[in-house]
């Protein structure tokens, strides 16, 4: 489960560039989409949304290489450009369909991108899957804000009290990467160290990201 306490820090981008560098290792992988009013795995991995049942009335996954498959919101919609307006049991009934009700296969991993926050999607996961390990991320800053670290400390009971064991936390977006130089900035987030976590590296940004597009 790859998740956060706020938006904006890359947690889709980390947990897609996840599921296709597994994928390339030739080990089968899944990866879901949990956000249901914003998905963006299917766009970010080039993929279309299409709608589609199996013989055993499950969701078919759509196939990003012959290694990795993926499922969101989108890929079951017969109208992709509808809204989503589910709340509560709704939303996480659909949570466990996408566990349950997809024609996965066998799987060596399943990356989560879960929403951001502990909505109603991580408590749907979170007891669906109690060994799932969780991946968090975080951007650094100049000062940590309280209510930051007591919306981190929320996610980690969430996950802990569904016992799901917490892998670490990963610094995204950590200082930029220097086509000259190859190197990028020394700050390190240290939050994980409050938090009595592992940490498990940072990720820089890269100017060439934004024209990066699917393979």
């Amino acid at each position: 489960i790859v998740t956060s306490n706020k938006r904006g820090v890359g947690k889709t981008s980390l947990a897609a560039n996840l599921a296709v560098a597994l994928s390339k290792r030739k080990v089968k992988v899944g990866l879901i989409d949990l956000d249901l009013h914003g998905t963006n795995i299917s766009n970010m991995l080039g993929l279309q949304g299409i709608y589609e049942i199996d013989e055993n009335k499950q969701f078919v996954p759509e196939s990003y290489s012959d290694y990795l498959k993926v499922i969101c919101i989108k890929s079951i919609l017969k109208n992709v450009n509808k809204s989503v307006i589910w709340r509560g049991d709704l939303k996480s009934h659909v949570i466990r369909q996408f566990i349950a009700d997809v024609s996965w296969g066998d799987l060596d991993y399943l990356i989560i991108d879960s929403i951001s926050g502990a909505g109603d999607e991580p408590i749907a996961v979170a007891n669906a899957i109690q060994d799932a390990k969780v991946i968090f991320i975080s951007a650094p800053e100049k000062e940590y804000l309280p209510h930051a670290r007591k919306q981190v400390r929320e996610l980690i009971n969430l996950y802990e009290n569904a016992q799901n064991p917490i892998m670490g936390f990963v610094e995204n977006m950590s200082g930029l990467f220097c086509k000259n130089c190859g190197k990028t900035g020394d700050r390190v987030f240290r939050e994980a160290i409050i938090f009595n976590v592992n940490y498990l590296g940072r990720i820089p940004t890269d100017p060439y990201m934004p024209y990066c597009t699917a393979a």
